[in-house]
């Protein structure tokens, strides 16, 4: 399981260590700048903590999990790229309803929790454990990718956008 971002609090990094406690046969992968918080947690030997790394490692570290989990209830939190690259990677996603999460992962890209919830974390692993399960997902979420958020695919559609907004003030 791996999750990329900034390793705290607000981004679920608490819920994901202690779900970790209870789930000693999963390596969590938690990538990203460590807050002091989570510095001063107790660790469990299952979490490993990598600090911050470059793209080209976390690409690597992305292809190598078979889960991402992002349970961020940031304030500030929008659109994830973390998430986006974890779905670009094929990676079925357990996100909480925050921000654009559920909406990105949709009905077949994942499951949705609620926030600082680590039995629900839990519970979604195991479900996940399902190896034909994490097939459909991952390709689903490659596909919603490739489909939808490519850079052809944005630009083109916020230009149509702006194109609309302008036209109707004529």
């Amino acid at each position: 399981v791996i999750f990329v971002g900034g390793v705290s609090s607000e981004k679920g990094c608490d819920t994901i260590i202690t779900a970790a406690e209870n789930m000693p046969e999963i390596t969590f992968h938690l990538v990203g700048i460590i807050s002091r918080e989570i510095q001063t947690m107790k660790i469990p030997p299952n979490v490993k903590l990598y600090g911050n790394q470059e793209r080209g490692v976390v690409q690597k570290m992305l292809l190598n999990c078979d889960v991402f989990v992002f349970l961020s209830h940031y304030f500030g939190e929008g659109f994830s790229n973390a998430l986006l690259e974890a779905m670009a990677a094929g990676l079925p996603c357990i996100v909480t309803d925050w921000a654009a999460n559920a909406d990105m992962i949709g009905q077949d890209g994942g499951f949705v929790i609620k926030q600082q919830d680590p039995s629900a974390l839990i519970d979604a692993l195991k479900r996940l454990n399902n190896k034909e399960m994490r097939t459909k997902m991952s390709q689903r979420n490659f596909a919603e990718v490739k489909n939808n958020y490519t850079a052809q695919i944005v630009l083109k559609k916020i230009t149509t956008f702006y194109n609309e907004i302008l036209s109707s003030k004529e």
